[in-house]
């Protein structure tokens, strides 16, 4: 929904990093680095595939490395690389600021409170402190559609923020229908939906949609837009109070924020965009 800068780390400072931080294990310290090229390696193979969006095809649970087992693995994230006062928490909190506060995957809707492994680390331990694997992102988000599952098909991948295709991040594929209340005095509601342009391809049409029924968009951007609701419905009606007409007054109020979001697929540009469109 959102896209990032890649971090400007690699595999190698992590390592360098977590290394450092290992002052009580002489042995993990020395077998994670011997282990340093197959990170890397790895980190190749990440790069690679995320470019023509084929991470769903790493197989689960490999066994890759030799000296570093699967109980070492499972060490380093937790207690050397997120955890405060150690070296590599400089990396950690370096990708979770480049977010500014906004959750990629849900569109800005969340703060982004931890980083998410894209692919989680219980199931792909090579990618556990590989900052191309982490990704800011929200409670709801981290915890609830991510969690710890992952795609075994390229349909049901989540859209990567970091290097997926950029028609996700430039080209309009979400869109809202304004729906009138019966009640006059009342004010209506926002039915959100995704319509990818026909010009995509297959597969990325359905993880464009998969995406937005994964992180459960239209609930969320539907209320983020009845909040914002009464108050541009507010300011429609004075104005037409005052005889303006119904062109000018959407040209003043509604196409401002229409125009100057420079996020395509914004919940509160899909919300005017509706309201603009709509025959009051």
């Amino acid at each position: 929904m959102i896209q990032l800068d890649k971090p400007n780390y690699n595999s190698d400072d992590s390592i360098e990093k977590v290394t450092v931080g290992i002052t009580g294990d002489t042995p993990l310290r020395q077998a994670v680095r011997s282990e340093q090229n197959i990170f890397s390696a790895w980190e190749q193979q990440y790069l690679d595939r995320i470019d023509n969006g084929s991470l769903f095809e790493f197989e689960a649970n490999t066994h890759v490395f030799q000296a570093v087992t699967h109980d070492n693995i499972a060490k380093l994230y937790p207690n050397y690389f997120s955890k405060k006062n150690k070296p590599a928490r400089d990396i950690y909190d370096a990708i979770k600021n480049a977010a500014a506060g906004k959750c990629p995957f849900c569109g800005g809707i969340g703060f982004p409170k931890n980083l998410d492994h894209y692919l989680p680390k219980r199931s792909f331990s090579q990618f556990s402190i590989l900052p191309l694997n982490l990704v800011p992102a929200c409670r709801d988000c981290n915890m609830g559609a991510k969690g710890q599952s992952f795609a075994i098909n390229a349909e049901k991948q989540a859209l990567h923020p970091y290097e997926d295709a950029q028609h996700f991040f430039d080209e309009q594929w979400v869109f809202a229908e304004y729906i009138p209340s019966d009640n006059d005095d009342e004010v209506g509601e926002f039915r959100f939906y995704a319509k990818p342009p026909e010009a995509w391809n297959a597969i990325d049409t359905a993880r464009a949609k998969f995406h937005f029924e994964a992180f459960e968009l239209a609930e969320k951007f539907a209320t983020k837009a009845a909040e914002e609701l009464p108050i541009a419905l507010t300011q429609f009606k004075r104005l037409r109070l005052k005889g303006i007409d119904e062109r000018t007054i959407k040209e003043s109020i509604f196409s401002i924020p229409i125009e100057s979001f420079i996020f395509v697929n914004h919940w509160r540009r899909c919300m005017y965009q509706a309201l603009y469109t709509h025959d009051f």
